[in-house]
């Protein structure tokens, strides 16, 4: 599943979501694809902060031209004015950006300091920001399956995406407490959603996923499909049937309840 995914990538810390492809621009990071993505706490599911925050498809090319600035100088942060200068426009246009990525989540105080004889706040951005640009987690998690395989075989790639599984499992439990049958089913496609799956349940009552967040890893190990088969048996709390796979040519992954 995602969260496994993005746990593989990140040693543990879980990571907003972006799909990247390569933009002609060269301030420009790569763009996601046309969604909004719910921000969650970085270490729990248990809340959920329901910001919405827009992906890069959504941000204008000026926009993208003052988080590339920040992203420059984000240790120290940027005063509109800094950035009305480095980027030659105007204080007002720039301040209206500000504004906007500010309200969205991607740009937040770092402190304040004088620039051009008047005090300012400097932004720098934010963790889901940070997100928006490129990132490499695909190679990287394709080149550490691939390395633990050789190294411990099958098995041994198996026994670790178990160990994975059981710990987002155990970190999810708790947004299942006290909820049985289709409810419990509902939640955990509600769960599935959120990590990216495009989750549902249809009409006999089994789980759908259109999206399958780790369809490049999938094809080089079956291992990756072991992981969503454990995961959603511990979800569920019942063994699961995986009656169909994306990687197979079918349209969804879809599961039932043995």
């Amino acid at each position: 599943m995602a969260r496994g995914y993005q746990r593989l990538m990140s040693g543990g810390a879980y990571v907003h979501r972006a799909a990247m492809q390569t933009s002609a621009h060269a301030m420009m990071p790569r763009k996601a694809r046309g969604q909004f993505v719910t921000l969650r706490p970085t270490r729990t599911m248990n809340q959920t902060d329901t910001r919405k925050i827009p992906t890069n498809r959504h941000l204008s090319e000026a926009r993208w031209r003052v988080l590339g600035e920040v992203l420059r100088h984000r240790d120290r942060g940027q005063t509109v004015e800094e950035l009305a200068e480095a980027l030659s426009v105007s204080r007002n246009a720039v301040q209206q950006h500000v504004t906007s990525l500010e309200r969205d989540g991607l740009l937040r105080v770092l402190g304040r300091r004088t620039t051009g004889g008047r005090p300012g706040r400097a932004f720098t951005l934010t963790e889901a920001a940070l997100e928006l640009f490129p990132r490499s987690y695909a190679k990287l998690a394709d080149d550490m399956l691939r390395n633990v395989r050789e190294l411990f075989g099958e098995s041994g790639l198996d026994q670790m995406l178990v160990k994975m599984a059981d710990e987002v499992a155990a970190e999810l439990e708790p947004r299942l407490t006290g909820k049985r049958g289709a409810a419990r089913i509902a939640e955990v496609a509600a769960i599935l959603h959120e990590l990216g799956y495009e989750a549902s349940v249809d009409e006999g009552g089994r789980l759908r996923a259109a999206n399958c967040v780790f369809h490049r890893l999938a094809h080089s190990s079956q291992a990756v499909c072991r992981y969503d088969q454990v995961l959603l048996r511990r979800l569920c709390g019942d063994d699961v049937d995986q009656l169909a796979c994306i990687t197979d040519g079918s349209a969804a992954c879809v599961f039932a309840l043995k």
